[in-house]
């Protein structure tokens, strides 16, 4: 059942999730990742945002999307004052229009308050490559970024999703591309044509700065060895069934044990294999970049809203 979008909208949503999911690990790993839209049929204005739980790639116009009445929700929104009550607020079926069995992602508050029809977020290994060389090299980086296809590109300090990121990307509504520090992009426009210029980008981006290794091109990534390191916020959540699949290989020349996915991590845990793909590409291709601290990932697993995922 769907709400109130058209058939061919619905149905092209789910095609771009797809297709951002399919791009395994380079832009997307496990449950990772959010696409919604928003239409407005007979002055009702909705939300269609992928749901928590469910794979990008395996989302139809039939499964994996939640549908909220999108007035609604954004004035509850403005109530919210912690974690807690955000979280409560996903669970509360008051606002949803369709798709009661599918529990709205625990991004879709920057979905809410970013302004264009079509709001892509994934967790491009290449975009936090980006984020990181533009804190180290701001000039050359300016002046790279100005003879791109963006002109709002912003880089968004490393903070914990949920309720605060959502906040602080909903106030930067003039910005096509936010980079965001260990955790990916986010992207927005009126129609889904920006998932091509992205491609560009990217592509443009790692021939520039020589890591041509990020560039998805088609081909499959198969994994190595790194050490274990926390990239991604999901690894901080999804921790314990990361090491579960890990075998030590060897002691690499800084002290640090170098590990590698056991043979069968594809049948055993799928999404958790896929973060730590994403770790040793990222780790082979830019070793000095940044972990999340322990602390921030130590609340990141905490939070609320990520119960929403730990189970699946």
């Amino acid at each position: 059942m769907h709400c109130m979008g058209s058939d061919s909208s619905v149905v092209r949503l789910a095609e771009v999730c797809r297709q951002v999911g399919s791009c395994i690990p380079y832009w997307n790993q496990g449950q990772g990742g959010n696409v919604s839209l928003k239409v407005t049929v007979n002055n009702v204005e909705s939300l269609y945002i992928k749901a928590s739980g469910y794979r990008l790639g395996e989302v139809t116009a039939e499964k994996g999307l939640a549908c909220l009445n999108l007035s609604k929700f954004r004035a509850a929104l403005a109530q919210v004052l912690g974690e807690k009550a955000y979280a409560d607020l996903l669970s509360d079926q008051t606002f949803r229009l369709a798709f009661h069995e599918a529990q709205p992602s625990m991004e879709t508050i920057f979905h809410v308050l970013l302004p264009s029809p079509c709001v892509i977020h994934f967790h491009s290994v290449a975009a936090l490559t980006m984020a990181h060389i533009a804190a180290k090299t701001p000039v050359r980086w300016s002046s790279w970024l100005a003879a791109t296809a963006f002109d709002r590109v912003a880089i968004v300090s490393r903070m914990s999703p949920g309720l605060q990121l959502g906040l602080t990307l909903g106030a930067k509504a003039d910005c096509q591309v936010l980079l965001l520090e260990n955790h990916g992009v986010v992207l927005q426009g009126d129609d889904w044509s920006m998932v091509e210029k992205w491609k560009d980008f990217e592509r443009k981006f790692c021939i520039e700065w020589g890591h041509p290794a990020l560039v998805p091109a088609g081909k499959t990534y198969v994994g190595g060895t790194a050490p274990l390191r926390l990239y991604f916020p999901d690894t901080a959540v999804f921790l314990p069934r990361i090491k579960a699949l890990l075998q030590a290989k060897f002691q690499g020349k800084q002290g640090e044990i170098q590990w590698q996915a056991h043979p069968s991590s594809e049948i055993t845990d799928r999404n958790a294999l896929e973060i730590w793909l994403a770790t040793t590409l990222l780790y082979e291709s830019c070793p000095d970049l940044p972990e999340i601290p322990r602390d921030l990932a130590a609340k990141i697993a905490g939070l609320p809203t990520e119960q929403f995922r730990k189970s699946t």
